[in-house]
């Protein structure tokens, strides 16, 4: 009796083209509407099946197939190998019977572009196709003697009462497509629990959410047919899943779209987008926004309210920002932050949050009630007093309160210092302000406070200046300290960053076309340290549902612009971690901290070339080399300065800059610290 059974089995090798080829194959569409992942899914759930990830690199199937279904399935497995090759995976698979010796391979030839039969013993060939044979012939057995199941049939019926077929994509009666996305509107609290036990439910009816999409694949649903568009809802609602009805979907997709238009129509500041108008608002307005934000609540007052409902549990409003084009707006704090917008114009109570606070103090302090500033005003003094940071949101709640300019509220901050007692606990913090003062006035160091911007402060402090600072800070000037014995200074420099909208280029993952996030230019530097032009690149979509360090794209280009001004110069230094390392005996850290203090290597610059490396997560990677073999030189970033949505606070690459490379290479990946 000839075995009713045939074996199946694929490798699929991403070693060449990288771990973001590898992740972005998951989510790339096949002939048929289906996703890479989706597909995958459905593999794992049949019978004498097997799909293993082995690592970022390799991913392996095999399986027992009926010979009623080896034509689909095999038609599967071609696709999901040739989607493999096209982001220049080797891939090979093998249709086989599990008995006998022939075993024809189909491997991906890339110059031919098509898959090319070769034998299983062949030198390219890679997976061992006779070991899969043997083990594939043994569940084959376990298979046959495992009774069959007949599945359950029943009628199906359209909202519209209409008898359908199980397999129809179309109500005849009706014209409902059932092809059409399932979105879904709110999860329950405990969520992850909630779509783990659905999952396993939609897998039986063939629908497989990807996990690495969204709320874990359930933001949108995607059925192929009516069994699966009419059964889904039950299983969502059994768990506390509600859908998003399609007029409620339109309805919010329009308040997007309409919120979208609000940088061009009710400008603040420099925003283009709606992400920045919004911060603007929120940080930066001045007493001269205040008619535009309350000519906005005049005439887009129900929108404000009803954008204030966004919740970060529901779906549903991601899913319509998405469709409106606006993929960077922080739906998590936008509900409270167009409840400080109707606040402004008095039309909502202010919120009770320090953020908010200050945020209508900026524009419309008459609107907070007295006790609320006593209360922000006295909350502030106490963190400033206790640590440095909190020094900047204590001039900044000064000024807003008070209603006095920076200068005024940091001359009386800085006349406080004068008059304090030393032996109190408030004089470390305000001696540390009239130290960093006077290192400003006479050394020409850069003073940063946060939440205050660079320009307001520096012009802050002119004025003071201008004025003459209290005679009694000089007892707060500091001795130079030198840098401890047995650790060199090395060259670094801090390059400006430019922002340019091209080239463009395609984004691994999605296709979608991105824009530079940031330009750097860098000149001749030194003999060995050649020009080079370095974009970097982040697909906003891709990062917002996943912000790792692969979503980065990092350009390098031989040369620089014409014109470009050589970069500040500065002799760099190791942090505390590093040095403490570095010195043997007797380091302390105390005035370890006050040299980088005064030599402006506390703080890290926004992008620095050379100098050392620091801390990073995975050190052996700032060693990986560039693809050009020339010596390489490492480039620090700060993701936040550079507007990216990765969360490190700092990534490091290696860059060729030999004289003379003419295609210098850039490490194929980024350590992060």
């Amino acid at each position: 009796m000839a075995n009713p059974y045939e074996g199946i089995a694929a490798r699929l090798n991403f070693t060449k083209p990288g771990r973001s080829a590898r992740k972005a194959w998951p989510k790339l569409k096949l002939e048929d509407g289906q996703s890479v992942g989706e597909l995958l899914e459905a593999l794992k759930e049949r019978p004498a099946f097997q799909v293993a990830a082995l690592s970022d690199w390799f991913v392996e199937l095999q399986g027992v197939v009926a010979a009623s279904d080896i034509e689909s399935i095999a038609a599967q497995v071609a696709g999901l190998a040739a989607a493999a090759a096209a982001k220049g995976a080797h891939a090979e698979w093998a249709r086989f019977p599990l008995e006998g010796n022939a075993i024809p391979c189909q491997v991906w030839d890339g110059k031919r572009r098509k898959f090319v039969e070769a034998e299983p013993e062949a030198s390219h060939v890679q997976a061992d196709y006779r070991f899969i044979q043997k083990g594939l012939r043994e569940e084959a057995k376990k298979l046959a003697s495992m009774a069959p199941r007949a599945p359950a049939e029943r009628g199906l019926e359209c909202g519209c009462g209409s008898p359908v077929q199980r397999t129809a994509t179309r109500c005849n009666a009706c014209g409902r497509s059932f092809k059409e996305p399932l979105r879904t509107d709110a999860l329950p609290r405990n969520w992850e629990e909630a779509i783990s036990s659905a999952r396993k439910r939609l897998h039986a009816l063939g629908l497989y959410p990807d996990p690495e999409d969204s709320f874990g694949g359930f933001a949108e649903l995607y059925p192929q047919n009516a069994k699966q568009a009419l059964g889904t809802p039950g299983i969502l609602r059994d768990v506390g899943i509600t859908l998003l009805s399609p007029e409620e979907f339109e309805r919010r997709k329009a308040l997007f779209a309409e919120a979208s238009s609000w940088p061009r129509k009710y400008p603040l500041g420099r925003g283009e987008d709606l992400r920045d108008w919004v911060e603007h608002a929120m940080e930066r307005a001045q007493d001269a926004d205040r008619p535009t934000l309350e000519r906005l609540v005049a005439e887009r007052e129900d929108t404000l309210r009803a954008l204030r409902d966004v919740e970060r549990t529901q779906p549903g409003w991601f899913t319509a920002a998405a469709a409106a084009g606006e993929t960077r707006v922080d739906l998590t704090t936008l509900g409270p932050r167009m409840n400080v917008l109707l606040a402004v114009a008095g039309k909502a109570p202010v919120g009770t949050e320090e953020w908010e606070l200050r945020a209508v103090l900026r524009t419309a302090p008459e609107r907070v009630p007295a006790s609320r500033k006593r209360t922000l005003l006295a909350r502030a003094e106490k963190e400033g007093l206790a640590s440095k940071a909190g020094l900047g949101r204590w001039l900044d709640v000064l000024r807003l309160v008070e209603r006095r300019g920076l200068a005024d509220a940091l001359s009386s901050l800085l006349q406080r210092a004068a008059e304090v007692d030393e032996k109190k606990p408030a004089a470390v913090e305000l001696g540390w302000l009239a130290r960093q003062v006077l290192a400003w006035k006479e050394e020409g160091r850069k003073l940063q406070l946060w939440p205050l911007p660079d320009e307001e402060l520096e012009r802050a402090l002119k004025e003071v200046a201008k004025k003459g600072l209290p005679a009694g800070l000089a007892r707060f000037r500091e001795e130079k300290v030198a840098a401890p014995r047995g650790i060199e200074g090395h060259d670094a420099w801090a390059i400006d960053v430019h922002r340019v909208k091209t080239p463009k280029v395609r984004c691994p993952e999605c296709g979608a076309s991105i824009a530079p996030k940031a330009e750097l230019r860098i000149p001749t530097l030194t003999k060995t340290l050649s020009a080079r032009t370095v974009r970097i690149y982040e697909c906003d979509a891709c990062a917002h549902e996943e912000p790792t360090s692969d979503k980065l794209q990092v350009r390098v280009e031989a040369g620089a612009p014409r014109g470009t001004r050589a970069p500040t110069h500065f002799v760099d230094y190791p942090d505390v971690h590093e040095a403490r390392k570095l010195v043997k005996k007797g380091f302390d850290e105390k005035r370890y901290r006050l040299f980088l203090e005064q030599n402006g290597l506390l703080e890290p610059r926004a992008v620095k070339l050379g100098g050392y490396a620091g801390l990073y997560e995975d050190p052996e990677q700032l060693q990986l080399g560039v693809r050009c073999k020339h010596p390489s030189e490492l480039l620090h970033l700060s993701p936040h300065a550079l507007g990216l949505q990765l969360p490190e606070s700092r990534v490091a690459v290696e860059l060729c800059m030999k004289p003379g490379c003419k295609r210098p290479g850039v490490a194929e990946e980024v350590s992060t610290g």
